[in-house]
């Protein structure tokens, strides 16, 4: 069986730190290049906008103002969703439900009384002294 020697070379301490200085410096010069070049000054970045201090505290105010509206208008839609009565979506669903329930209740009685629901609308007026 054959075996194999992996020899290292041994690097002097000193040799290593020389090396590492020296791509430090580098890297550092290339930082400060790319801190410093006219190019990068020149070049506008796209849909970079630098606003004053004056344009952002106006802006501020107006989306306050907006909020302020836009929750009364909030508010406002909440307590009309929440009536009972009028032509309102809560209303119109109770009117629905309670339309159904009667017809179903008028076909039930119908089968069972062999009287129609024209003739049950007649019966109660008459029972109520109406007609």
């Amino acid at each position: 069986m054959i075996t194999q020697v992996i020899i290292s070379k041994k690097i002097p301490f000193k040799k290593i730190n020389s090396i590492i200085s020296k791509k430090k410096k580098n890297f550092q010069s290339l930082n400060m290049n790319l801190e410093n070049s006219e190019e990068e000054k020149q070049v506008m970045i796209p849909g970079k906008i630098i606003l004053s201090k004056s344009i952002i505290e106006e802006r501020e105010i107006k989306l306050k103002s907006l909020a302020e509206k836009w929750k009364k208008e909030r508010i406002i839609k909440e307590n009309n969703d929440n009536k009972t009565f009028g032509f309102t979506l809560n209303s119109e669903i109770l009117n629905g439900r309670v339309a159904m329930f009667f017809i179903v209740t008028g076909l039930l009685t119908e089968i069972w009384t062999k009287e129609t629901i024209p003739g049950q609308i007649e019966t109660i007026l008459r029972t109520f002294g109406i007609i």
